[in-house]
């Protein structure tokens, strides 16, 4: 990885990154989620006569340490080509081809070797994410805290994130955080969150991210997914009658009707705010809006509406607007608004 002729950029090693700093005469490369001990091979080739500094920065996962070894003021020519071999035995010499042909001149040995204790050990990763309630507007979720070191200590902090798509290791960047995150715990600790602000009757992913003091992130967790609840009001005819010889001779036909509810949320303030006629020589006289209430998922309630009927009209039918809200405050006219 690195230049290569036409000026452009050889990505080589999946996830790496070079950054060139002109001014500086530096270049880095980084290579993500790498081991010293791994057996990784650094090649190096000369692009000019002069000298060169080269450090390297190479982490041991098993002994929580790193290693900053330096080489100064490396002979370099354009046939130049060094290496570099990391693995178990920690031997970071240079390795030199001094004229390109395939052959190690010599082996220098680093001008300083630094060791240094660090923390390699990223969070575990959480695997029971789950919602334990949900309303129209909320999902809580709760989850077994991760430590700080794998399962030992406390996470420094957790991201949380939810979507309307599943959740992948692709699309996490895109997905919206929680507006609060919790406070991390303990390891082992049961630990709580709440989304809020989400849309009724929609269904949402869930996953979430441990994060330790140096930035450290546990691998992705379970995921979570849940519908949230939305209500939804139905409106039919049970009965026609006459409710009394004074409203016969006033002509106040009664209907009784059901309103129910068959969403998956309470019904709030349910409320009938209209009830229009054909022809509209019929009329409603029961005084509008007319409150009805809360309704639970799957009950119902019978509200009666009495309208004028002229001698004349043999029949009519009605078209009812109503409305409600659910547990986030939001309203709903149903069969739609006026």
């Amino acid at each position: 990885m690195g230049k290569n002729d036409t000026g452009g950029i050889d990505k080589q090693i999946p996830g790496a990154e070079y950054i060139e700093i002109p001014d500086f005469h530096e270049k880095t490369i980084t290579v993500h989620g790498g081991d010293g001990t791994e057996g990784y091979r650094f090649v190096l080739k000369g692009t000019g006569a002069g000298t060169f500094d080269f450090t390297l920065k190479s982490p041991d996962h098993a002994h929580n340490s790193a290693d900053t070894v330096k080489h100064l003021a490396v002979p370099v020519t354009p046939l130049t080509e060094t290496s570099v071999l990391l693995d178990e035995s920690k031997d970071y010499a240079l390795r030199i081809d001094n004229d390109g042909d395939g052959i190690v001149d010599e082996q220098r040995q680093p001008d300083s070797v630094v060791t240094q204790a660090v923390d390699l050990s990223p969070p575990a990763k959480v695997t029971d994410l789950s919602v334990t309630s949900v309303t129209s507007g909320t999902a809580t979720l709760t989850f077994t805290a991760p430590g700080d070191d794998d399962n030992a200590g406390t996470a420094q902090y957790y991201d949380i994130r939810y979507a309307k798509m599943p959740i992948t290791e692709d699309n996490w960047k895109d997905a919206m955080p929680l507006e609060q995150m919790p406070a991390p715990q303990a390891a082992g600790s049961t630990e709580t969150a709440t989304a809020t602000g989400l849309d009724a009757g929609t269904t949402y992913y869930f996953a979430l991210e441990a994060r330790d003091e140096t930035l450290q992130s546990s691998e992705l967790s379970n995921i979570a997914t849940v519908t949230t609840t939305i209500p939804s009001l139905t409106w039919s005819k049970q009965r026609v009658y006459w409710a009394s010889w004074a409203d016969y001779t006033n002509r106040h036909l009664s209907i009784d009707y059901k309103m129910g509810n068959t969403g998956t949320s309470s019904v709030l303030s349910a409320t009938v705010q209209a009830s229009i006629c054909n022809p509209g020589t019929v009329y409603a006289v029961t005084l509008l809006p007319y409150v009805v209430g809360d309704i639970n998922p799957e009950a119902s309630k019978t509200v009666t509406l009495k309208y004028y009927v002229p001698t004349n009209v043999g029949s009519f039918t009605t078209t009812t607007y109503a409305t409600c809200s659910d547990d986030a405050g939001r309203t709903y006219w149903f069969p739609g608004p006026i």
